[in-house]
C-alpha cells in the first residue's frame, strides 16, 4: 500500500521560462526545516511535486498526469528521486538524509509514493533523535 493514495491538487506552479532553476527551487512552499518536520504524507507529496515541476520546468499538474506507478502514485526516474533527496535533505539542514545504500526497499526511488514514505520515515527518525 502506498504512503499517499492520492495527490492533492498542485498549485498553480506552471512553467516559469524566465526564472532560473534556483529561482524555481526557491519559489517551492514547503521547503523549510520546521515546514519538513510537520508535514504530513499530503503535504511531503505536494512539495515534492513542485520540486519536481521546477526541476523539469513544466506544470506539476501535467507530471500528475503522467505515467503512474504500480502504487498509485506518479512513477518518478531514480535520478529525479536523488535530486528530489538532496533538495529536501539541503533545505532541512542535512547534508545527506537518505543513504542510498542503506535504501532497502528500491521501488521506494522510483514513486512519488514511495519517495514520500522514505522521506518522511528519514525525518521522523532525526526528529525523534534516532537517526544514524
Amino acid at each position: 500500500m502506498s504512503a499517499v493514495s492520492t495527490i492533492p491538487a498542485p498549485t498553480a506552479n506552471t512553467a516559469r521560462p524566465g526564472l532560473t532553476l534556483a529561482q524555481r527551487v526557491a519559489a517551492v512552499p514547503g521547503l523549510g526545516r520546521a515546514d519538513l518536520r510537520t508535514a504530513d504524507a499530503a503535504a511531503m507529496s505536494a512539495t515534492l511535486l513542485e520540486l519536481w515541476a521546477a526541476m523539469t520546468n513544466r506544470p506539476a499538474q501535467e507530471l500528475a498526469a503522467g505515467e503512474t506507478h504500480p502504487d498509485g502514485t506518479a512513477r518518478i526516474s531514480s535520478q529525479v528521486a536523488v535530486w528530489l533527496i538532496g533538495r529536501v535533505s539541503q533545505a532541512y539542514g542535512r547534508r545527506k538524509l537518505v543513504n542510498l545504500s542503506r535504501v532497502r526497499d528500491l521501488e521506494s526511488l522510483r514513486s512519488l509514493g514511495g519517495l514520500t514514505g522514505l522521506l518522511r520515515s528519514v525525518i521522523n527518525a532525526d526528529s525523534e533523535g534516532t537517526l544514524v
